[in-house]
């Protein structure tokens, strides 16, 4: 009955390992090659919440940061992959990808910080832009009052 019990133990953990590959992460990287990156996402997370190897862990922690600034991932996300990637540094400072981490965190950064001066500029391109309408109608009231003006003065 024991033997029974640790070989359904011992299978059990060998479910997740298949031909030496991990079938989870197999499948969270599939999803990603696929280009269904909320998936492979919402896999990686599953994986990094619910595993107790901390290089798997790492791996997939490392895995959704990058997924969130993949660059064909139309719903990218430089600000959550810039946390992502500060929380992989926090949590696994002595992982081999740490200075790649750094570096991606220094340019999501970077990125951020422009896009949120981009925001801003935008904003006042668009009040410019409405200041500039204001002062052609303005320009044109200014317009017809002076050829009234001028019309009355050649009456007199």
């Amino acid at each position: 009955m024991v033997v029974l019990l640790l070989a359904s133990f011992s299978m059990a953990g060998c479910a997740r390992i298949i031909g030496g590959q991990d079938t989870e992460m197999y499948r969270a990287e599939s999803l990603f090659s696929e280009r269904d990156y909320p998936e492979a996402i919402a896999a990686y997370r599953q994986i990094a919440k619910e595993t107790d190897d901390p290089e798997r862990a790492a791996h997939a922690q490392f895995a959704i940061a990058s997924a969130l600034a993949y660059y064909d991932n139309p719903l990218k996300d430089y600000e959550a992959a810039f946390q992502e990637f500060d929380q992989f540094l926090k949590m696994y400072p002595d992982d081999e990808k740490v200075n790649e981490a750094r570096q991606w965190r220094s340019l999501l950064r970077t990125i951020v910080e422009l896009e949120k001066e981009n925001e801003n500029l935008n904003k006042t391109i668009e009040q410019y832009k409405q200041n500039v309408e204001h002062l052609n109608k303005s320009i044109e009231q200014l317009k017809q009052l002076d050829i009234q003006h001028e019309e009355r003065r050649r009456n007199k």
